[in-house]
């Protein structure tokens, strides 16, 4: 089968995009679509897998950013919704799809691209040339238990009568309970000036290897 690569219209093909995101991941796309797509006011890349048919059924997405590299400023940013429908999954297709979108961002002069893909995708992205970088773990701290307890088949209806207890116990356990704040550190909770945020951002890209370069 012959296949197209296009870039998409943000507003034209909103609902082709929702569609094939929702029908592979089976979850609600709209409001991730209005925030990284619609309302982002650094515009992503996203190009679109067409088939004979002219139906939509994967697409590959760039958001840019600039990344501080030993504070220097890189032209760079991550890749991201990444997903070809189940049954133009033969590897081709996929594979094409990534390498059209590294083709188009060199024209653009970009320096550096990047992503945190699943498993099956970082397959497809080595093929293409991205080598790794790191591991990522996730790492929650849960504050309060209510919502957890009240998932759980059998204490879901206690939830309301045994969460305080629970929470008590939380706190108590907690590690931040051994430590103790600097007397001349203080902690508020503001919304800061811009300069102050340019102000940290350049600070942190002169001590750290690889930092984002933050505008707002």
């Amino acid at each position: 089968m012959a296949y197209s690569i296009v870039e998409a219209d943000l507003h034209r093909d909103e609902a082709d995009i929702i569609q094939l995101w929702q029908r592979n991941f089976d979850r609600d796309f709209t409001q991730r679509y209005a925030w990284l797509y619609k309302n982002n006011p650094a515009p992503p890349l996203c190009l679109l897998l067409k088939s004979q048919t002219n139906e939509t059924v994967g697409m590959l997405t760039f958001v840019p950013r600039q990344l501080l590299i030993q504070g220097k400023p890189v032209s760079s940013g991550h890749t991201v919704d990444f997903v070809v429908d189940k049954k133009h999954r033969s590897g081709g297709p996929a594979i094409n799809l990534q390498k059209e979108l590294l083709n188009r961002l060199r024209e653009r002069g970009i320096q550096c691209v990047y992503g945190v893909p699943l498993p099956a995708a970082s397959l497809i992205q080595r093929r293409v040339g991205y080598k790794l970088a790191g591991t990522y773990s996730r790492w929650v701290k849960p504050l309060r238990s209510g919502k957890w307890l009240d998932r759980h088949p059998r204490l879901g209806k206690f939830a309301p009568l045994i969460s305080p207890f629970v929470d008590i116990g939380l706190s108590i356990r907690s590690r931040d309970a051994l430590y103790r704040s600097r007397a001349e550190l203080t902690i508020t909770e503001t919304l800061p000036e811009a300069s102050e945020i340019d102000t940290l951002s350049e600070k942190m890209g002169r001590s750290i290897a690889i930092s984002g370069k933050r505008s707002y």
